[in-house]
């Protein structure tokens, strides 16, 4: 049995029952799941918050839990590894999605959106705030992964020059350069838009530290 720990549309929960041939349960969180649920599902998807608080050690069959977020620093890894449960995420798909994201809101601070939204709201008009160009302005993509990549591409089709920041630097479509992480701190320096995107790992952390804020 699998058991989904996130509400799904219909065509989604339909085309994953008709794909896998087995009893597909739907629930918005672990609290809406029966104990006999939870014991019952070999497979359970969600996103790693929903892992926490107890659940796992009510789930007496499972042998596959995924991640529906890319993301999985707080996963319970010690707890999957005792148990001998296999674990995946969603790794490689948020591209799209999260790419238009980051230019909607690049675009929103450029424009100044976000200023003249409130204005409207609050019956003001003003023309004080900023408003700028993206064109010949450089976006440093820290961690040219999936999304840096789709990122990239985008930010291209507003005239930008693209720098990376990866762990193998070399030349990458649509980047105009790509560095290693010893130049972090000199890129953010050349940057007016910085977006990271790198896996919060041991190795990643306190990469934004305040000699990195100070560097912009």
């Amino acid at each position: 049995m699998i058991l989904i720990l996130r509400k799904l549309g219909d065509k989604h929960v339909e085309r994953i029952r008709s794909e896998v041939g087995e009893a597909v349960i739907v629930r918005s969180s672990p609290a809406e799941a029966t104990p006999e649920e939870l014991a019952q599902a070999e497979i359970i998807a969600g996103f790693p918050d929903t892992f926490r608080s107890g659940v796992l050690e009510r789930c007496n069959s499972l042998r596959w839990l995924h991640s529906f977020s890319a993301g999985v620093e707080t996963a319970p890894f010690a707890w999957l590894r005792d148990h001998g449960v296999i674990f995946t995420n969603a790794s490689g798909i948020h591209g799209l999605q999260m790419a238009e994201q980051i230019l909607g809101m690049i675009i929103m601070f450029s424009r100044g959106l976000h200023i003249s939204l409130r204005n409207q709201w609050n019956a003001l008009w003003s023309a004080e705030h900023r408003v700028d160009e993206l064109y010949g302005k450089t976006l440093l993509i820290v961690g040219a992964g999936h999304i840096g990549q789709e990122t990239a591409r985008k930010a291209k089709a507003f005239d930008m020059r693209v720098l990376g920041i990866r762990r193998h630097p070399g030349s990458l479509l649509h980047f105009d350069e790509v560095r290693g992480p010893e130049a972090l701190h000199a890129s953010l320096t050349e940057a007016d838009y910085v977006v990271c995107l790198v896996p919060l790992t041991k190795e990643t952390h306190h990469w934004f530290d305040d000699a990195a804020f100070a560097a912009m």
